[in-house]
């Protein structure tokens, strides 16, 4: 069986802790608690293949960006998250884009550009386009999801 390591990175307060937890239980946290690091195992099937994922939760905050890079060292893949709610979170995506490469040494590595909080229509502030245009440019997977609605979050 395959393993894999896969990174969640984005800025503060875009959803990354609850759509890691919705992924591996199911359940989706209201309450917001800043997250230094988490580290989560997880079998699955990807296409057609058992693979075990080792998903690790990243800080967003820039205090503890030390410890975000360790995490980028070692990934083999990233969700890049920004919440569809916050242009400016959507604005640092370009930032973390080149911290992988910095980090990393490859611009080929596997990435997916994740729109979070895909139920907030009403309060949306980058549009779909802007994500997927982006995604583009970068030769990046995109979806948008939803870690309250499960919406795309085994998808990512």
């Amino acid at each position: 069986m395959s393993s894999y390591k896969i990174v969640v990175i984005g800025p503060g307060g875009v959803g990354k802790s609850c759509f890691t937890i919705q992924l591996i239980s199911g359940t989706f946290v209201e309450s917001y608690d800043p997250t230094l690091e988490d580290s989560y195992r997880k079998s699955m099937s990807i296409d057609g293949w058992e693979a075990v994922l080792n998903i690790y939760d990243t800080a967003g905050q820039e205090d503890f960006a030390a410890v975000r890079d360790t995490y980028i060292q070692i990934g083999e893949g990233f969700i890049c998250m920004y919440s569809i709610t916050s242009s400016a979170s959507f604005q640092e995506v370009g930032h973390l884009r080149e911290r992988i490469i910095n980090i990393t040494d490859k611009d080929n590595i596997p990435v997916v550009l994740v729109g979070n909080k895909s139920d907030l229509a009403e309060d949306r502030e980058v549009p779909t386009a802007s994500g997927e245009e982006l995604a583009k440019t970068y030769g990046w997977g995109f979806m948008e999801g939803s870690a309250k609605t499960k919406t795309n979050v085994v998808e990512a």
